[in-house]
């Protein structure tokens, strides 16, 4: 499988009104998918939620990864528990299942559609990962990584491919042999 690196600026990114806000859609696969047509496998986003208390779209043929960028919410998924969710923490839940936030924040989505692909998404700041090896890249199979740097300047290498990324950039990697992300 041949690697890509691709950098996407702002200016690429899709940008849609919600009803809480605007969405950026970072990336989405396959090429061509449209969110709302629901007709995407994998789908990394970031959301300003501009409304004290906001229903989320039902998308029960999903899974979901959030995590807040700024500002901590409250989270109620149906009848569980409510929680907060501080920046840098990671909510995984069922994307069919009722899901209830308060508070106001700018978000990041990764949807994975179920039973079709997996995903995982870590929230780290690049002093954590210089030089490391991101452990979710390992094992068989198509793999796809997207970093989004919300916060200075870092440079991703991968066997040969490297590529700066600064704040407000995402970086695309498929088929990423042996990740590395530095400042």
């Amino acid at each position: 499988m041949t690697q890509v690196l691709r950098l996407i600026k702002p200016q690429d990114f899709v940008i849609t009104k919600w009803s809480g806000g605007l969405t950026k859609q970072l990336a989405i696969a396959p090429a061509g998918a449209v969110y709302a047509n629901r007709d995407f496998l994998w789908r990394v986003s970031s959301a300003t939620v501009e409304l004290a208390k906001s229903d989320f779209t039902p998308l029960p043929a999903y899974n979901r990864y959030l995590s807040t960028i700024e500002g901590t919410i409250s989270l109620k998924h149906g009848d569980g528990a409510e929680f907060m969710l501080a920046p840098g923490q990671v909510d995984y839940f069922d994307g069919g299942v009722a899901t209830v936030s308060q508070g106001l924040c700018t978000d990041f989505n990764l949807m994975l559609r179920k039973d079709q692909c997996t995903g995982i998404m870590l929230s780290f700041a690049l002093t954590q990962c210089q030089g490391m090896s991101l452990p979710v890249l390992q094992g068989v199979g198509k793999k796809t990584l997207v970093l989004y740097c919300t916060k200075g300047k870092g440079k991703l290498t991968d066997t040969g491919l490297e590529q700066e990324v600064t704040r407000g950039e995402a970086l695309l990697l498929e088929n990423p042999k042996l990740s590395h992300c530095s400042m």
